[in-house]
């Protein structure tokens, strides 16, 4: 589900659970800010019912879950830290799929019913459409959400969220 954001375009440091200033040089689990909501933490990979390939990202349900550990990374900055409201990517993809990239995948079939995330291009996602845009961490209270910005409606940005699903 995704929900329009209003919020500033201001730049500071993305810190770890420890304070630190993230970098793209490290390897990061994502987890739940609190335990007030839904439970699940870290994200993993997928098929996405129509593939063999592993191209769809997914919240997992259990705290104690591996889950896939990100790197992030921001293209044209020299600054070598991440922050919020600037484009980042991840550096994880399995061999099958053409890249890391994250992409919005509109849903509307047996598989997903709506939009979803994935990761690679056009060619991983026969038969549906990518929603042209950029991922971004935002501050959220106390920690970070992710959110996507798409650029074929003037850059709103949306926040990522989790459709429960059996």
């Amino acid at each position: 589900m995704f929900l329009p954001l209003a919020f500033s375009r201001v730049h500071e440091e993305v810190l770890d659970s420890n304070g630190v200033p993230i970098s793209p040089c490290v390897e990061y689990y994502i987890s739940m800010l609190n335990h007030h909501g839904p439970t699940g933490c870290g994200v993993e990979l997928d098929t996405d019912g129509n593939s063999t390939c592993q191209v769809a990202v997914l919240q997992n349900y259990h705290e104690n879950f591996p889950s896939k550990a990100l790197k992030f990374s921001t293209e044209g900055t020299s600054s070598g830290g991440i922050f919020t409201n600037t484009e980042i990517t991840f550096d994880y993809h399995p061999y099958c799929a053409s890249s890391s990239k994250w992409v919005v995948v509109a849903g509307g079939d047996d598989s997903f019913p709506a939009r979803w995330v994935g990761i690679g291009d056009a060619a991983d996602h026969p038969g549906k459409k990518i929603l042209s845009g950029s991922f971004m961490i935002q501050k959220y209270g106390e920690g970070y959400k992710f959110a996507f910005c798409a650029t074929i409606i003037d850059n709103t940005c949306f926040s990522i969220g989790r459709i429960d699903d059996q």
